[in-house]
């Protein structure tokens, strides 16, 4: 197989003035029964802009901020839709809080799925066709077989997004604010912001495609930052590059996933739930892993996501163990990438972990009423 790619220019400071800043406030999107990913926080629509001054606007002054406004959301909407519209080849770096970095070959087909080639670490490959998802380690040329987590390239989910735009609780305050260049191309850059963290996206002027995404904790820390060092909008990419190789040891993954409880229920899953939750999160999915020995209810509120997993007696992970304190009620923090953190406690037997960038204050709270 033939790979090229285009020339690679890393982001460069944007010459000339301090950038303009459009602000707006926009909703967020409840998408029930949706799994959490990096572009849902930008299906975002504006409900209404907020009153400046008490003072009524002159008309050529509503009809400027409306334009502004409308900007901002064509270009969230272009992004979200890119994704499923133009195959590229794209050489990817990352870069997180604790500063590990790594880089891969994403390799993107409408048609056929997605492709992830770790390059830095090697030996990992991601693949997902919209009809599963192989997870292979070319070391011991294994791969693990799972259900796919992509939307289907007619953008079913992102008019869904859309749709529902009035339906929104949390607030969430959206800026245009400038422009950049990444891998070469001209970029404008959208900032959303929520209740823990704010994310940024460069997304080509050309394309609607992200070039590069950055997220920042309440504190205005840099935990993650992601950009496309090079990008090739026209590849040639062959059908074995969306499936496993044919010798390839296949694993199939011992994983449920139900969209809510009533559908977890309905199949014998039986799991504890928080009686309280952040103002605007909703819980995504239900996950059940190995034979029902842990399960977890994953949430979002479509810019920030939270994992609370739950390990029957005897099953739970020896790297935290080491982390229960010896009462195993009381309970202790561990460091997580991407600047989340990790609470693991225990109550009645069960073994519980809450994966998250909320406070101190709503870890406790959320931990306390698990019913």
């Amino acid at each position: 197989m033939m790979m090229r790619s285009a020339g690679s220019d890393r982001e460069g400071k944007r010459p000339g003035a301090a950038p303009r800043r459009h602000t707006r406030i926009i909703p967020f999107l409840a998408a029930a029964g949706s799994t959490a990913s990096l572009l849902s926080c930008a299906a975002l629509l504006i409900a209404a802009p907020p009153a400046a001054t008490p003072a009524a606007a002159h008309p050529a002054e509503k009809q400027d901020e409306k334009n502004k406004e409308n900007q901002a959301t064509a270009l969230l909407r272009r992004m979200v839709e890119a994704e499923i519209k133009h195959a590229f080849l794209a050489r990817e770096a990352t870069l997180t809080a604790d500063g590990r970095g790594t880089e891969q070959w994403v390799k993107r087909d409408p048609r056929c799925g997605l492709r992830r080639e770790s390059i830095r670490p090697p030996g990992t490959v991601w693949i997902d066709n919209y009809k599963h998802a192989y997870r292979l380690n070319l070391r011991d040329n294994t791969v693990i077989e799972s259900e796919s987590m992509l939307p289907r390239p007619e953008g079913q989910r992102v008019k869904d997004f859309f749709r529902r735009r009035f339906k929104g609780q949390l607030l969430l305050k959206a800026e245009v604010v400038g422009e950049d260049r990444v891998a070469g191309r001209t970029a404008d850059i959208v900032a959303i912001t929520g209740p823990a963290t704010t994310r940024r996206f460069w997304i080509d002027r050309g394309t609607g495609l992200r070039l590069k995404t950055e997220e920042y904790n309440k504190d205005g820390r840099l935990l993650s930052s992601s950009y496309y060092a090079s990008l090739d909008l026209k590849p040639r990419f062959s059908d074995d590059d969306f499936r496993p190789p044919a010798d390839a040891r296949l694993i199939r993954e011992a994983r449920r996933r139900f969209p809510n409880l009533p559908a977890a229920e309905k199949a014998g899953v039986r799991v504890r739930t928080p009686r309280w939750v952040p103002e605007g999160y909703t819980l995504r999915v239900v996950e059940v892993l190995r034979d029902g020995e842990t399960t977890a209810l994953r949430y979002s509120n479509s810019i920030d996501a939270f994992s609370l997993s739950q390990f029957n007696p005897g099953k739970v992970p020896d790297r935290l163990k080491k982390h229960l304190n010896e009462d195993g009620d009381s309970g202790s923090f561990l460091p997580f990438p991407r600047g989340q953190r990790g609470y693991v406690w225990r109550d009645g037997g069960t073994t519980f972990l809450l994966i998250s960038t909320l406070s101190d204050e709503q870890v406790k709270r959320l931990a306390e009423s698990i019913k």
